[in-house]
């Protein structure tokens, strides 16, 4: 079975480094990414001066787009709340994605564990970036 994984940005980022790469992964993983990964590689991307429309267009032609639909902004809320109640707040966009990985039951590549640690306690499933990528080569 091929496992299901968001892809943070920063994973993102190292696997368009190298065209094979991206190749191996898509023949071992099904990929999302989030509305706000899009937006933040599309961010990088269009500041060197790259064209808005052809860079979203293949990145939606690789990548499952994860809206900030209705049950990722519940999901969102409700894990802000609780975590605010524990006197630990997520950035924004750390709390998005973690909420869209969460909704779609997907693990969530990312080199930025520290970030996610929180959303492991609930129920979040983290694969190290590192771990991800020596398993491609």
């Amino acid at each position: 079975m091929v496992e299901e994984v968001l892809l943070d940005t920063d994973a993102l980022i190292e696997l368009h480094k190298n065209r094979e790469r991206v190749r191996r992964a898509h023949i071992l993983y099904n990929m999302y990414i989030s509305v706000i990964n899009l937006y933040e590689y599309l961010f990088g991307l269009i500041r060197r001066g790259r064209d808005l429309e052809r860079e979203k267009a293949a990145l939606e032609s690789l990548y499952e787009v994860i809206p900030l639909d209705q049950g990722v902004l519940s999901r969102a809320l409700v894990l802000d709340v609780e975590l605010t109640g524990l006197g630990y707040r997520l950035e924004f966009r750390d709390l998005i994605v973690g909420a869209s990985a969460l909704e779609r039951g997907l693990s969530l590549v990312t080199g930025n564990i520290r970030h996610f640690r929180k959303l492991e306690d609930k129920g979040l499933s983290v694969l190290r970036l590192k771990d991800f990528l020596e398993g491609l080569q």
